[in-house]
């Protein structure tokens, strides 16, 4: 990091500081004499890290000041994955790993305030007993894992104030024996990085300690943007092995060109191989085709 001015020099104090005192991965941002954190060892293919933690409670814990919080540039001492990239597109500013952190010699007042992963307490095996029961009336073989997510989608309250009202998005994680194992509703109302897809796949791995299952298909009743696409791209057991349908596209330039996108910016940097570049992941389904369920 190329020191231009006392605010870099506070940076690398911070940073410093950081690393006398957390021994695991950590994310942070100064804003109005407060220092925002947030650590978490960074574990392959997992759906949360020091990134994804602060910027979530930031908006959990900060509602009403979060979009200015979050204005200011968020700084790692971490090599950013596809995922958190993915997330400050959507709904921060910047970001920046810092390569050579030191010490500068500056006392630091700045409140310290840590931002903890959210605990989860929702039961997701009663949920997900409730929603079978309500929507699947028909075999197994004959399910439309769309229309279930449309009708899901649906229950999803309309406020007369546009801007306390969640888009009606749902989603539903089937795996390879055509099980529905995880679902989402959107939430981004009450926090902008509550997507379907983050609920998803966050309730999945929180409930199951699992990454999403190779052979598994995901069912979205809108394109996913690029945060929820690197999500899933990050946290799939395999990539190649995974399918996304979504039923309705997204004209906001948020969804166009992600990372499940082939030729993309994010597909280009975030692909291992000749394989990842050119893998079809996403397709639009409308409720007359008949999906290919990996050819089962």
């Amino acid at each position: 990091m190329k020191l231009s001015s006392q605010f870099d020099k506070n940076i690398l104090q911070i940073a410093y500081n950081f690393t006398k005192t957390i021994s695991t991965d950590f994310a942070f941002l100064a804003f109005a004499n407060k220092i925002f954190y947030a650590q978490s060892k960074i574990e392959p293919k997992t759906p949360h890290s020091p990134v994804t933690i602060l910027i979530q409670g930031i908006y959990r814990e900060y509602p009403d000041i979060a979009l200015r919080i979050l204005r200011n540039k968020i700084f790692t001492n971490y090599h950013l994955t596809e995922m958190c990239l993915g997330m400050v597109k959507v709904t921060a500013k910047r970001i920046a790993h810092i390569k050579n952190i030191s010490e500068q010699n500056i006392l630091i007042k700045d409140q310290i305030i840590e931002i903890s992963l959210r605990k989860y307490e929702n039961n997701l095996t009663e949920e997900l007993d409730f929603l079978l029961k309500k929507y699947d009336s028909k075999m197994k073989k004959e399910l439309n894992f769309m229309q279930i997510a449309q009708h899901l989608a649906k229950e999803i309250k309309i406020e007369n104030e546009k801007y306390e009202s969640c888009r009606q998005v749902a989603c539903l994680l089937v795996d390879s024996n055509r099980n529905v194992i995880s679902y989402g509703l959107n939430e981004n109302s009450k926090n902008k990085t509550l997507h379907a897809e983050i609920n998803m796949i966050q309730n999945f791995y929180n409930k199951n300690n699992k990454i999403l299952p190779s052979g598994s298909s995901i069912y979205t009743t809108l394109k996913p943007c690029k945060m929820c696409a690197s999500m899933i791209w990050h946290c799939a057991e395999n990539i190649s092995d995974i399918k996304v349908y979504f039923l309705n596209d997204d004209p906001g330039t948020m969804a166009k060109s992600t990372v499940l996108n082939c030729n993309s910016i994010e597909r280009i940097r975030a692909a291992k191989s000749e394989v990842e570049k050119n893998i079809k992941i996403e397709m639009q389904q409308s409720f007359s085709q008949e999906v290919s369920y990996h050819g089962k």
